[in-house]
């Protein structure tokens, strides 16, 4: 055999080895991913044991404008606002009688709110929402929790009642989750200073993108946050919420008016120490 023979058997060999070893760490770090995960659902599922969770989330979308009505009888919209109002429904996996220490809320706050996805067009920032003005368009200022320009990022803490009826103008929760987390999602200022000469069909609903020529995909926004909750044992559980704000589907869409969503969910609570 030839020393060039050699060298290139000597080089094969090192390729053969490197790659062996190569494979086995990918192997190694798949199996151990795999091996951590099914750990972690399986100590989520035996801490959790499904005491709380969130299975459906309601959708309300539509539009609304600030406007002023011009010397020729037409309008100006000053803020054109796309608007989602939304109803987080915490599940105690009771059969609404027993309630005990462990499936009753002690504390519930929502933290780490982020817009991972924006809207192109648009000032977009999380409210709360109070439960009698859902679906309304109607939202108060001084109850923003969240934007993308101030950068607010405050925690959201909810008084928690056991009485027969509660303020929903406040942040207030049941013990017994019987009323949902009602949010509100804006989007401001998608157009402004947009003057309409023909107002005889003009709506303050969705419509309004169809006759401003707003496409619905330039109103694209997902939201994450986390929902802490305490129950009556001491407990502290955590849900990691993310959503799409949902503004069509393959029969219909926001711009015919408005659209609703119902979204079966199935973000679990899962116990932290």
């Amino acid at each position: 055999m030839s020393k060039k023979q050699i060298i290139k058997t000597i080089l094969f060999l090192i390729i053969i080895i490197v790659l062996i070893v190569v494979v086995d760490f990918i192997y190694s770090a798949f199996f151990n991913k795999i091996s951590f995960e099914n750990s972690l659902l399986s100590q989520i599922s035996k801490t959790n044991n499904n005491v709380f969770s969130i299975d459906k989330i309601t959708f309300f979308s539509s539009c609304n404008a600030n406007s002023k009505v011009n010397s020729n009888s037409s309008i100006t919209l000053q803020n054109l606002y796309q608007y989602t109002d939304i109803a987080l429904f915490i599940n105690n996996n009771s059969d609404n009688i027993n309630y005990s220490a462990r499936n009753t809320l002690k504390e519930a706050y929502i933290e780490d709110i982020s817009f991972v996805r924006t809207p192109s067009l648009g000032e977009p920032a999380l409210y709360y929402q109070n439960l009698d003005s859902f679906a309304t368009g109607n939202f108060l200022v001084e109850n923003k929790i969240a934007d993308t320009n101030s950068n607010i990022n405050n925690t959201v803490k909810f008084d928690i009642s056991d009485s027969d009826t509660i303020d929903y103008s406040s942040y207030s929760l049941y013990n017994n989750c019987s009323n949902p987390i009602t949010l509100s999602y804006i989007n401001s200022n998608v157009i402004s200073e947009y003057t309409i000469l023909n107002t005889e069909s003009l709506t303050y609903n969705g419509t309004l993108l169809k006759t401003c020529n707003i496409p619905i995909s330039s109103l694209n926004c997902a939201i994450s946050f986390n929902v802490f909750i305490i129950n009556n044992l001491n407990e502290k559980f955590k849900c990691p919420v993310y959503f799409e704000i949902p503004l069509y589907n393959e029969n219909k869409s926001i711009s015919d008016g408005n659209y609703i969503y119902e979204a079966k969910s199935n973000f679990i609570f899962y116990e932290i120490f």
